[in-house]
């Protein structure tokens, strides 16, 4: 009897040892799905940082080429007057700017006006003259001297113009006390590109603008 109990109980091993094998080289239905899954996806990479551009430089105008007529124009639009009767230069955006600077003279002149039998005169003093150089890129401010101020038998005039210091021929021949304040001037010469006069009053006002004896 002890024969057919050993060989039965050597078949369960046999068997046991097969269904071990059998697990081990077929993997679990799903397995390879969950493999899959559980891999990570590769970080997203962070947009470049943005690079801020520069605002282009204003255009310049170059001037070895101009006529008298096209630099007086680009002085006029750089000319104004304050209240104060500063001349200020530059600073006009509705104008292109220089490459290179230009220079010009601001001069500031005392009128000293009289009266003579209805008829008024005058003589013009020069108080003040300055060269500078502009080009539009930046404001140039010129201060008239003290007590630069249009008063009883005084008025003033104001100009700015190219080239060399105006000679006595090329200054106004022609006042007009009672029309003129606040208005340009005419000069004998082409080269002034701004002016401004300021009187006292009109004609009446004069009357106490006697010529000294």
């Amino acid at each position: 009897m002890s024969p057919p109990t050993v060989r039965a109980a050597s078949l369960v091993v046999l068997a046991l040892v097969l269904a071990g094998c059998s697990s081990t080289e077929q993997p679990a239905a799903g397995s390879a799905a969950t493999a899959t899954a559980v891999t990570s996806a590769p970080a997203a990479s962070s947009p470049a940082p943005s690079r801020s551009v520069a605002p282009s430089a204003r255009p310049c105008q170059r001037t070895t080429a101009w006529s008298q007529t096209q630099t007086l124009n680009w002085v006029r639009a750089m000319s104004e007057t304050d209240s104060s009767s500063n001349v200020v230069l530059g600073g006009n955006d509705d104008v292109d700017d220089l490459c290179k600077g230009l220079a010009v003279q601001v001069e500031f002149w005392r009128v000293d006006l009289t009266s003579f039998v209805g008829n008024a005169s005058f003589e013009l003093k020069s108080v003040l003259r300055k060269q500078v150089t502009i080009d539009g890129r930046r404001t140039v401010t010129i201060k008239p001297p003290k007590n630069f101020s249009a008063r009883e038998c005084t008025g003033i005039l104001t100009a700015v113009y190219v080239g060399k210091p105006l000679t006595e021929a090329e200054l106004p021949t022609e006042l007009d006390p009672a029309g003129m304040a606040g208005k340009a001037v005419e000069f004998d010469t082409d080269r002034v590109a701004y002016s401004v006069a300021g009187m006292p009053g009109s004609t009446d006002d004069l009357r106490s603008c006697h010529p000294p004896l």
